[in-house]
């Protein structure tokens, strides 16, 4: 399954060019890929390596915050996903309002799919690796996998493993 790209979100109608972000506020979200990181590997967009003092200022922690961040012109993007759910329906909610944004670019944050994450000593992956292989043995993780498309709208090729 090919990761999910991110995207700049911009107000609809806003010149914004992708490929040359220097001197742009981003708004980028605590915790997820789509982040200064991220950014600074992306060789071919100019302007691709955020100034430190810039960085604190424009992480949000929830898609409201950076939403009226942009809305108010705070911010000039908002490098995301568009299968963030949280970020997604809230952008469609603000939408029914009259707030709309437009998706430029495409920035590859995720080099190889989802994953999750524990320290050394946490022993949720022992949890997670007996559940999985449970879900596997029994078909229920074919026959979710292959429903999700379906289910979800999803508009991509699942490759189910």
């Amino acid at each position: 399954m090919k990761p999910n790209p991110g995207h700049f979100y911009v107000r609809k109608g806003e010149k914004f060019d992708a490929s040359d972000i220097t001197g742009k506020r981003i708004a980028i979200f605590q915790g997820w890929p789509y982040d200064e990181r991220c950014l600074a590997r992306q060789k071919d967009i100019v302007g691709n390596i955020v100034p430190t003092e810039n960085i604190r200022q424009f992480i949000f922690e929830d898609v409201k915050g950076a939403a009226e961040a942009l809305k108010n012109h705070e911010v000039d993007a908002i490098l995301a996903s568009k299968t963030w759910n949280p970020f997604v329906e809230y952008m469609e909610e603000s939408a029914s309002r009259g707030f709309t944004i437009e998706e430029r670019g495409e920035i590859q944050c995720i080099l190889s799919g989802n994953s999750i994450m524990s320290r050394k000593d946490n022993d949720v992956v022992d949890y997670w690796n007996k559940g999985f292989r449970k879900l596997r043995e029994s078909g229920q993780y074919r026959r979710l996998c292959e429903e999700s498309a379906a289910r979800h709208g999803l508009d991509v090729n699942i490759v189910c493993l």
